[in-house]
């Protein structure tokens, strides 16, 4: 943002999930490279970049795991329409089912509600003592860990690992722009 560069403005810090100290569940040797990264899409669009980090900051959750949500529950797509299930059809970028939509007062189909939304659930989850691991896994599979089973283990392995990648391509992106940025 060209006019926060030139007013002295800094936009609040957005929290990312530290994965240095992280423990992970399975070794990550099947992370994809950062140009494969940038080819499957795994960065929100530019349109939509915004939203991440405004819910990102709202709710103090780490980017990167929200944007990875979004990109393992629909590759960004806010129009997109789940599977038949025996809980119905997740909708939207997030992928909520009807009762949850309607419980958390959202149009699964409204980018902005969604992303916030699923901010907001995982600032809850958090604040009840879920580990990050444990906060993507409800996403997934609900709140009861009993239902939790290797679906959800493999879920939460793809997300984090998504989220790893996410957190390096945004870190890359902002060093370029600064080098971009800087006189030369």
């Amino acid at each position: 943002n060209a006019s926060a560069t030139n007013t002295g403005l800094v936009a609040p810090p957005v929290p990312s999930f530290d994965f240095l100290n992280a423990t992970p569940s399975a070794p990550d040797a099947a992370a994809p490279s950062a140009a494969t990264s940038m080819r499957q899409g795994m960065l929100p669009p530019p349109d939509l970049q915004p939203l991440f980090e405004k819910a990102s900051a709202n709710w103090g959750v780490p980017i990167n795991v929200l944007s990875a949500l979004a990109q393992q529950e629909s590759d960004y797509n806010a129009n997109a329409i789940g599977s038949k299930t025996k809980w119905g059809r997740a909708k939207g970028m997030l992928q909520y089912i009807d009762p949850t939509a309607k419980g958390m007062g959202i149009d699964p189909f409204n980018a902005e509600q969604s992303i916030d939304a699923a901010a907001k659930q995982f600032k809850q989850r958090l604040d009840q003592g879920y580990s990050v691991q444990e906060a993507v896994a409800a996403h997934f599979g609900g709140d009861d860990r009993a239902q939790w089973g290797p679906k959800t283990k493999k879920y939460v392995d793809e997300v984090l690992s998504k989220a790893g990648t996410i957190d390096q391509e945004m870190m890359a992106t902002r060093v370029l722009g600064e080098a971009q940025n800087k006189p030369h």
